[in-house]
């Protein structure tokens, strides 16, 4: 996927992430060649990796298999989240999933 740090903005050269930043435990903003790419490694109320893990699937995208997470699990990330901005989208989400779930 080519993944670029994404720290310096200005610098026109592949910076590729180590593995001190892979093995953080914030964000890790990335750009790859199919777009954005952003890697958390704990969420809210310290949620990690294993924790999640069952609360997420497997998805198809150019070749590669990508782990995500379930919407249901999306949404309830988001209410329980302080930040604005998810707060924002969470109307979003919501309706997406009554409209999946067919209510």
């Amino acid at each position: 996927m080519d993944p670029r740090d994404t720290t310096e903005p200005h610098v026109d050269r592949v910076l590729a992430p180590t593995k001190g930043q892979l093995a953080a435990r914030g964000h890790v903003l990335l750009t790859t060649r199919n777009g954005p790419l952003d890697l958390l490694a704990a969420i809210e109320q310290g949620q990690d990796y294993e924790q999640l893990l069952t609360h997420s699937e497997t998805i198809p995208y150019r070749g590669y298999r990508l782990l995500v997470f379930r919407l249901q699990k999306r949404v309830e990330l988001k209410r329980a989240s302080r930040d604005p901005r998810d707060r924002q989208r969470l109307p979003v989400l919501e309706e997406t999933l009554r409209q999946i779930k067919g209510t």
